[in-house]
Parts: structure tokens; C-alpha cells; sequence
């Protein structure tokens, strides 16, 4: 028998989709990146925000695009397109003017497609759908490749006369696959009640591609009329059916609510099918959660990530023993935003003080675990809760061999530090500083930061002398470890202006030697260090770099935060900064 290639595409294509819906989704070990909640203090105390440039578009640039689009210069005209459709999504307003010179460009059959493609994204970007009698004409004569960019948009602006079209297509044997594609999607889009005969028909149909139908399903699922159920039954209940075909029944359901629909997806969620059951259930969180939650202590272990993801999106819907208990398994799931919406929701329960101890023992087990996912999430958790009876394990686990652990567990001990934890604060700290390697890793030097910033929030002047060492210049570590040294060291000497350590960091803040200057980081932070000290002696290089470097920069606003602590001035209004967005591929010469 002959094989061709095609065939063999459509095998692999069927295998493909096969495997998709018949193997479970397995989530690779993640590797955990930084959570935004375990954060350096050093930014974030003071808080001090720079305001962002404002976009400033020059009046010639669009008089130049208008030229441009007039030309009979081909790839002036798209090249002046493009750069419309980008000037429009970072917030230009088009001169409606372009309007009309797009849509002729648009219209005109002997201008190559690429350009016309190019044309209609801009003419998209303005917003505003074409009239009736510019279409009539135009729309049969599109080349695909520009249906296929203007359709959408016309079905978003619920064009009337498009619909007919997008029908007619639908029904014939003989229509663009590409294009009847985006008549199936546009069908739905405007809800159209007379398509539902044919959309049943093709998706019915197992001459079309699987992708195909599916389409057609979720448009047929946006379509009012009761049909949709009984569509759905008769895939679920065939008697040759398979998850390709239940998966189509689903989709049918996507905008049910009725108990009818609620009782399919639940058997649908029942079926050893991971892709089928995952959107069942996905489905069922938004009409009937305890449906789910009625699942979720077989289902928080499953070995298909979507099913494990979407039992949690239920568990956190409600505040319960036994959903806690589960949350507290999910902690320890492999894939990182699951663990986080499930440290979220208890974090959440515990607000309710009845469930505050039965969220606290279960994260307490999980922290004594051997999980470094679980360990991770407790961490967080437990902290964020305020609870300090663990504090042996957060020392012991500075030297736990995941980074995430290390690096979090140094966060947690900065976060909960009293002052009876201090003598062990810091032989924590330099206990880390020797275990330091020639090349750290990013966890360990994360980690040297929360323990130096520790420091700092215990206000211990027994640490000064250490911390002194990060200052100068050419202390071996990064701006952002010896920034937060600078910090710390502010901390520790609040009102109490140091005359040794205020030449240090006043040397570190006029540092911006043209050659080898000092870090943004460094020179920012030792402003705000004076400024906590009172050094009144410092207001002449406070002010220096406030009026040279600008309110709106990173160095000229913690100058003049220092200069309000220590005389009372008011920091000041910064200016908005503007740009002038230049280097587009059409654009005036002066």
C-alpha cells in the first residue's frame, strides 16, 4: 500500500491528539522561582516611587505616515502601517484621516497582501468597523491571508452583513479550511441563532479535523436554544464514543447552568479521561464549586496537573476542616502556582479566627517534612501568620540544600526576628558569610540578605562592625547585598549620626567617578542611611545630588527623603519624565 505523506500527517496529527486527551498532564519539577512575597526590605523601606515616562509623540510623525500611505512606494506604505498599528498600542490617537487612506490600501486588489494585511492591523488598532456599503464590495475579493486578519475584528463589531457570509461558508463543501475556520469562531462570537443547523452539522461531521470541530462546539456553546444538552448526552452516552468525542460534549456545556448540564459535567468529570475531566471540572467551579470540592480528596493527588489545579481553585471557595487538610497536601504539589494558590487560600482561612489553629498545625507539619516544595510554601505561610514557635527549624534550615528553602527560611527568620533571637541572628549570619563559596549561587546571596537586613530590623550594634565590611567599593559582594547592609546600618543608627560610618557613606554617595562609579543601589541607600542618622553634617552633599540628579531618579529622590528627615523640608512634586519615542522605520528627517 502506498503511503503518502499527507497520511502519515494525519495519523501523527490523530495520534497526537489522542495521547493529549488520553495520558494525564504531568508538570515537570518546576524550578521555583522567586516568590514576590519574600522581598528585601532595603526598596521597600522607605517606600519611594519615580513616576514613569509619559509617551510624547511628535505632531510630524503622523503627517509623515499619511505621506508615506499616499506614496505608490509599496513598502513605504507598509512599513508607515506597522508603525501606526505600534504607535496605536502604546496609547497614540490616530487622525481619524487614516481612516480612509487604510481602507483603501485595503480595498485596492493590486496592492500585495502583505501590504493590505499590514494596512488592516492599522485600520483594527482605530476601532472602528468599516460601513456597510465599504464592505458589500470588498469582502468577497479578500485574499485569505487578509479575511483572516479582518473577520475577527468584524465579528467583534457584530457586523450584520458579515453574517450571512460567515453562513453561507459554513454550509459549503468547497470553503478555504483557514476560512471557515474564522467563520465558525465568528459565528459564535456574535451569537448568531441561525447558524446552529450548520454549526451542528459540522461538528457532527467526522470528515472535519478534531481542532475544527471543536471550534464549532464552543461557538454552538454560545448559541441560545436548550439544544446544546441534549447534543452533549448524545456524545457522552454513543456507543463507540471516545474522550475526542467527549471532549466536544463539554465544550457544548460551556455556558450551562441548568441541573441538567450540571449532572453531564459531572459524569464527564468522572471519566478516566485527564483532558475531559480536567475541563469538566474546570467548568463546574464556575456554576457548581461543591460539585468539585465533592472530588477533591481523590482528585488533589491526581497525576494530571489541571485536575490537581482546578480541585484547588474549589478547596479555597470555602473555609473547612477537611479543605484544609487537603490544602495542606497541595502545598507540596509539583507545580509552583498550585502550590501558591493553595498557600494563598489558607493564608486566607486563617483570617477566620476559628480556623487560625487548624491552619497553623497543618502548616506546621508540613514545615517538619522532608518536602522542599511543602517546606517552601509553610515558610511563607507561617510567617505571613506571625508564628514563632518554629524558630529552631528556620535556623536549621538556612542550611538546607534547595536554595528556595535557604533563601526563604532567611526571609522568615527577618520577618519574625525579636530581640531575643538576636546573638543567634547573627552567628546565623556569620555562620552563612563563611559557608560562602568563590562563586555563591543567587539563592545564597539572597539568602546573605535577608540575614543582613536582619540586622537591621533588630537594630543590633553589635553587628555594625561587621556590616561596615560590605561598604566600601571594593567589598566582594553585588550592589544589592551591600545596599542592604547600607540599609541595616541606617537602621541600627537612627538619630545617632556616627562620625566614622557618615564619612564612609558619604563617600559612597559622592562616588560617581566617570570611569568606575558607584553602584545606583549603594549611592541610593546611603542617602536614605543619612538621612535616618540625622546627619545634618551630610545636607550639603544631600542636596547636591537632589538638584543634580532630579526628583524622578533613583538617587535625587532618596536625597531629598533624607534632606525631609533631617530638616523637615518637603521632598517635593517630581516631574512627569517624557520621551520622544524615535527609531521608527518611517519618520521625519529634522
Amino acid at each position: 500500500m502506498k503511503v503518502t505523506v499527507s497520511r502519515v500527517m494525519a495519523w501523527l496529527t490523530w495520534a497526537t491528539i489522542w495521547m493529549c486527551l488520553a495520558l494525564p498532564c504531568r508538570a515537570a519539577d518546576d524550578q521555583s522561582s522567586n516568590d514576590p512575597i519574600v522581598s528585601p526590605r532595603y526598596l521597600e523601606q522607605p517606600k519611594i516611587e519615580l513616576k514613569k515616562p509619559q509617551i510624547r509623540w511628535s505632531p510630524d510623525l503622523q503627517n509623515s505616515w499619511m505621506q508615506s500611505l499616499l506614496l505608490d512606494e509599496i513598502d513605504l506604505k507598509r512599513e508607515a502601517s506597522d508603525a501606526l498599528t505600534l504607535a496605536q498600542s502604546l496609547g497614540m490617537q490616530a487622525l481619524p484621516e487614516f481612516r480612509d487612506v487604510l481602507w483603501q490600501i485595503i480595498d485596492d486588489d493590486n496592492t500585495p497582501v502583505s501590504c493590505r494585511v499590514s494596512a488592516a492591523q492599522a485600520y483594527i488598532a482605530m476601532g472602528k468597523p468599516p460601513a456597510n456599503d465599504e464592505l458589500s464590495a470588498a469582502v468577497v475579493r479578500w485574499p485569505t491571508a487578509l479575511a483572516i486578519v479582518l473577520e475577527p475584528a468584524l465579528a467583534a463589531w457584530d457586523s450584520h452583513l458579515m453574517r450571512d457570509i460567515w453562513l453561507q461558508r459554513v454550509q459549503s463543501d468547497q470553503a478555504d479550511p483557514a476560512l471557515l475556520r474564522v467563520a465558525v469562531e465568528a459565528l459564535g462570537t456574535v451569537r448568531d441563532p441561525a447558524s446552529e443547523t450548520a454549526l451542528t452539522a459540522l461538528l457532527q461531521s467526522s470528515h472535519q479535523p478534531f481542532s475544527l470541530r471543536m471550534v464549532a462546539a464552543r461557538s454552538l456553546s454560545r448559541l441560545p436554544g436548550p439544544h446544546r444538552v441534549d447534543l452533549a448526552r448524545a456524545m457522552l452516552d454513543a456507543p463507540l464514543s471516545a474522550p475526542m468525542q467527549w471532549l466536544l460534549g463539554v465544550q457544548l456545556l460551556g455556558e450551562e447552568q441548568s441541573d441538567e448540564a450540571i449532572q453531564l459535567l459531572e459524569r464527564f468529570a468522572d471519566l478516566d479521561a485527564p483532558a475531559v475531566a480536567g475541563e469538566a471540572l474546570r467548568q463546574l467551579l464556575q456554576v457548581a464549586p461543591q460539585k468539585v470540592i465533592a472530588r477533591a480528596k481523590q482528585n488533589i493527588d491526581d497525576r494530571d496537573a489541571n485536575i490537581r489545579a482546578v480541585t484547588v481553585d474549589a478547596l479555597i471557595t470555602t473555609g473547612t476542616l477537611a479543605n484544609i487538610e487537603l490544602l495542606a497536601r497541595a502545598l507540596q504539589d509539583p507545580v509552583l502556582t498550585t502550590r501558591r494558590t493553595a498557600r494563598d487560600g489558607l493564608l486566607q482561612f486563617a483570617s477566620e479566627e476559628a480556623l487560625t489553629p487548624e491552619v497553623v498545625q497543618k502548616a506546621t507539619t508540613v514545615l517538619d517534612s522532608n518536602d522542599w516544595r511543602g517546606i517552601e510554601q509553610a515558610l511563607i505561610l507561617l510567617t505571613k501568620l506571625q508564628q514563632r514557635d518554629a524558630r529552631q527549624r528556620l535556623f536549621q534550615l538556612l542550611e538546607h540544600d534547595r536554595g528556595e528553602v535557604m533563601e526563604t527560611a532567611a526571609w522568615s527568620i527577618k520577618e519574625l526576628a525579636q530581640p531575643d533571637w538576636s546573638e543567634q541572628s547573627l552567628a546565623a549570619l556569620r555562620k552563612h558569610l563563611q559557608n560562602l563559596t568563590d562563586a555563591p549561587t543567587a539563592a545564597k546571596l539572597d539568602a546573605l540578605i535577608h540575614l543582613v537586613e536582619t540586622m537591621g530590623v533588630l537594630r543590633m550594634p553589635e553587628s555594625l562592625e561587621l556590616l561596615r565590611t560590605f561598604v566600601p567599593k571594593n567589598s566582594p559582594f553585588s550592589p544589592s547585598v551591600r545596599g542592604a547592609a547600607v540599609w541595616a546600618i541606617g537602621e541600627i543608627l537612627q538619630g545617632q549620626p556616627n562620625a566614622d560610618v557618615v564619612s564612609e557613606l558619604q563617600s559612597r554617595l559622592n562616588d560617581n567617578s566617570p570611569t568606575l562609579p558607584e553602584s545606583e543601589i549603594v549611592r541610593g541607600m546611603a542617602a536614605v542611611s543619612l538621612g535616618k542618622m540625622q546627619s545634618k553634617a551630610s545636607l550639603q552633599h544631600l542636596i547636591r545630588w537632589r538638584d543634580s540628579e532630579q526628583l524622578n531618579s533613583f538617587i535625587g529622590r532618596r536625597s531629598a527623603w533624607a534632606i525631609f528627615k533631617i530638616t523637615g523640608d518637603p521632598i517635593g512634586k517630581a516631574r512627569t519624565p517624557t520621551t520622544n519615542l524615535r527609531g521608527w522605520s518611517v519618520q521625519p528627517l529634522k
